[in-house]
């Protein structure tokens, strides 16, 4: 965010990841929230538009600024709600916006399932009397067991914050439009996600 008198006021912010940000799929969704890290964003993003005056920062002023992952999270937070909510900042730099489609129910629905046996329980009650380390531990081997390139986890349609694939909703129109973007790409970023025994130079 860009203040005339001091500069800029840089924020960072965490959000959850692997199987603590992104599980999805309709038995989760029967007792959970799909895209926690969306929402912790989101949050994120509401606490700087509450708070940035308290730095000498300006709540009308704030530029989000992402690259691959980074970038598909502004992504899906222009496109948030089919564009019917706004959004907590005013422009956006998206780079190489990226991130693992979930193309449909059937196939979050097997990555839920596949966690919930790498946990070792049956549902999300199970998961949550898991402790934290353990937790962590079954994530790990999920995200291990991902095909090369991939991490299994991550934004997925859910019907509310996520209405529908973002690339759809962009051709629809249902984005917030009253930002100033600029997106651009790196040539040949998707190569650190190819297998090096496929590489041709």
């Amino acid at each position: 965010m860009y203040n005339k008198k001091e500069g800029v006021i840089y924020v960072a912010m965490n959000y959850r990841l692997g199987a603590f940000g992104w599980l999805a799929g309709p038995s989760f969704q029967a007792d959970g929230t799909a895209n926690a890290g969306l929402y912790d964003q989101r949050f994120a993003l509401q606490w700087v538009q509450e708070n940035i005056h308290l730095f000498g920062g300006d709540k009308n002023k704030v530029t989000v600024i992402g690259e691959s992952a980074g970038g598909g999270s502004i992504m899906h937070q222009v496109t948030a709600y089919g564009g019917q909510q706004g959004v907590p900042f005013q422009q956006a730099i998206m780079q190489s916006p990226g991130w693992l489609p979930q193309v449909s129910s059937n196939q979050l629905e097997a990555q839920y399932n596949d966690f919930l046996s790498i946990a070792n329980v049956s549902d999300i009650a199970g998961l949550r009397a898991l402790s934290t380390e353990a937790l962590q531990a079954a994530n790990t081997v999920a995200v291990w067991q991902s095909a090369w390139g991939t991490f299994n986890f991550g934004p997925a349609v859910d019907g509310y914050f996520v209405p529908a694939m973002p690339g759809k909703l962009l051709l629809d129109g249902n984005f917030n439009k009253d930002l100033k973007i600029m997106v651009g790409h790196n040539s040949d970023e998707g190569l650190l996600f190819t297998s090096p025994c496929k590489w041709r130079w």
